[in-house]
């Protein structure tokens, strides 16, 4: 990839009112969710409301950090064709690995089934078109709003702060794989291969010093989990 002339955002300096508010609208997407399942309405309607509020979430966050967003976008679109192309590949390199972490991880240790949680409501698993296209916008705007939060927010924006841009590496990918507990039914272990996947994304953009390389394939990596699901459910 080319790494000529990166876009070095932000200033080295912690915006806290940035990270404050951009705190404050992913809690507030959290909140709807959990409020969701505790008023027990149906799946295909969690599933409505995960969607719009994870729309609404990456309206939020990319409106916050537009100054940010809009020169690093300039300076990607430059050989746009070439460097999607180069993420894209990356992206299913990365997707091939976790999935070869999962499968160890699950063979490896004794997993006991979990109580039901927003991760159930899965297409694939309810094999089910409707919850299928429910969620697909979720999965799909979530890659902006997460890379903002856990890469920029919790992470690159504290890179320039002695000793601090390893801790905070190491807690964004630690909190971004405990962010998808709900994915693997709450087994704590197989959330380390999304630490990972964090980690990874964390390393693209502090490479790349441009938000979009890790938003891009981030954003890749979600939409051939899509795409796979789409194809089971024909195959179902």
């Amino acid at each position: 990839m080319d790494n000529r002339n990166p876009i070095n955002e932000p200033a080295p300096y912690v915006d806290w009112r940035k990270s404050g508010l951009a705190l404050l609208i992913l809690v507030a997407e959290i909140a709807i969710e959990l409020l969701a399942q505790a008023f027990k309405i149906n799946l295909l309607a969690q599933s409505i409301i995960l969607s719009a509020a994870g729309l609404l979430t990456m309206v939020g966050m990319m409106y916050l950090y537009w100054d940010i967003l809009r020169p690093a976008w300039t300076a990607f679109r430059t050989h746009l064709w070439r460097r999607l192309i180069l993420l894209l590949l990356l992206s299913i390199g990365i997707k091939i690995v976790v999935a070869i972490i999962m499968l160890i991880l699950a063979l490896a240790s004794p997993l006991k089934s979990s109580p039901t949680t927003t991760t159930n409501i899965a297409p694939i698993a309810m094999n089910t078109k409707a919850l299928f296209f429910a969620l697909t916008p979720f999965l799909l705007a979530a890659p902006f709003y997460e890379e903002i939060f856990y890469r920029h927010v919790l992470y690159y924006q504290w890179r320039a702060r002695r000793g601090w841009g390893v801790i905070m590496l190491f807690i964004s990918s630690v909190l971004f794989g405990l962010a998808h507990w709900s994915n693997v039914g709450g087994h704590a272990l197989l959330t380390v291969p999304f630490m990972l996947l964090g980690l990874s994304f964390a390393l693209i953009y502090r490479r790349q010093q441009n938000i979009w390389y890790n938003i891009i394939t981030h954003f890749m990596y979600n939409a051939s989990t899509v795409l796979l699901l789409a194809v089971g459910l024909l195959l179902v």
